[in-house]
C-alpha cells in the first residue's frame, strides 16, 4: 500500500453535463472544439429553466397577467377594489402557471378561463356574470396561448 492520495475526480458541473463536448467539434481542432463547447454552455445557461431569460420572463409574465387581469374585472365586472384584488391575484396565479407549464393554445384558454370564473364567484359576481367573464377570458387565453407557440416556432 501506498501513502499517496486516492483519485478523487471532480464532478462535471450541469452545464458541461446538459452540454456535452459534442464528437464533431473535435474534428476543427482543440481551440475550435474549445470555442464551441464554451458557447454551448453560455447557451445553456442563458436558456436553462432558472436562467437570466427565464428569470425575465416569469416576471414579465406574473406582473403582467397580474396587472392585465385586474384592469380587465375593473373595467368590465366591477370598478371596485375587491374586483381589483380578486383579478390581480387569479392573474398572477395564471402567470406562474403559464411559465411553469407552458400550455398549448386552448388550454391557457381554459386556464384563463377558470381564473376568470373563479375571480367573479369569489368576489360576489352573478353566476351569469361569471360564465360570460370565463367566456371572454378564455378567448383571451386561446389569443396568449397563440401567440407563444408562434413565438416558439419562429425561435423568438
Amino acid at each position: 500500500m501506498t501513502d499517496a492520495p486516492r483519485f478523487q475526480p471532480k464532478p462535471l458541473p450541469k452545464a458541461s453535463v446538459e452540454a456535452p463536448l459534442e464528437a464533431r467539434w473535435k474534428v476543427m481542432g482543440d481551440d475550435e472544439a474549445r470555442r464551441l463547447h464554451a458557447r454551448a454552455q453560455d447557451e445553456h445557461r442563458r436558456w436553462a429553466r432558472f436562467g437570466p431569460v427565464s428569470r425575465k420572463r416569469f416576471l414579465i409574465a406574473v406582473i403582467g397577467s397580474a396587472v392585465g387581469f385586474a384592469v380587465l374585472g375593473w373595467l368590465f365586472i366591477s370598478g371596485n377594489t375587491r374586483t381589483l384584488l380578486y383579478f390581480g391575484a387569479a392573474g398572477a396565479f395564471l402567470g406562474v402557471i403559464n411559465v411553469i407549464v407552458r400550455p398549448a393554445e386552448f388550454l391557457t384558454g381554459l386556464f384563463y378561463g377558470l381564473a376568470g370564473l373563479v375571480a367573479v364567484l369569489k368576489m360576489g359576481g352573478h353566476f351569469l356574470q361569471a360564465i360570460l367573464a370565463a367566456f371572454c377570458l378564455g378567448t383571451i387565453g386561446i389569443a396568449v396561448g397563440t401567440t407563444r407557440n408562434l413565438k416558439n416556432l419562429d425561435g423568438e
